[in-house]
């Protein structure tokens, strides 16, 4: 992983992998082997016709992820909602799923 010989402060990572493929859950989890570097995950309508609730769905993939911050890219207001979700994770606040 890039990120290990980078060292970063904070990694946002957008999922554009279907859930089902299991990629971007085990790429979060990689990423969360680096414990200075909280994670930020941006996810938008891969979740879509999926057979549960894609609500639901994100939700559980966020769970699974350990990410400590969660942003949904197809809302209006999601860039607002990066920034606010990036500062509160360097101020070291976990951030609970909002959909």
């Amino acid at each position: 992983v890039l990120a290990r010989t980078l060292r970063p402060e904070l990694v946002v990572l957008d999922i554009v992998l279907k859930p089902e493929s299991g990629y971007a859950v085990e790429a979060c989890r990689d990423l969360k082997g680096l414990p200075e570097a909280p994670l930020v995950v941006l996810f938008g309508d891969e979740f879509e016709g999926t057979p549960e609730d894609p609500e639901e769905a994100a939700r559980t993939h966020y769970a699974l992820s350990g990410a400590d911050g969660c942003v949904d890219s197809s809302r209006p207001d999601a860039l607002e909602k990066l920034v606010e979700a990036i500062a509160r994770v360097l101020a070291g606040v976990r951030i609970r799923f909002e959909a």
